[in-house]
């Protein structure tokens, strides 16, 4: 699976939750996101083997 792909994923979920988890300096900012039945948590690390809290930017929407 590419990136895109892995990220595509996520199309037409509904953001629902946010909170921190773990502890200390080792805490992860967490979405839950929803579609139908189907919920999930998405965990913002700095890279896919969870080496530590990571940060993700939110930029103003370009409508593309």
């Amino acid at each position: 699976m590419t990136i895109t792909q892995h990220y595509e994923q996520l199309h037409g979920f509904k953001l629902t939750n946010f909170k921190y988890i773990g502890e200390g300096d080792e805490q992860r900012p967490s979405f839950t996101i929803r579609k139908g039945q189907e919920i999930y948590t998405l965990v913002i690390c700095q890279d896919p083997e969870d080496n530590g809290p990571g940060f993700l930017h939110i930029d103003e929407w370009d409508g593309k």
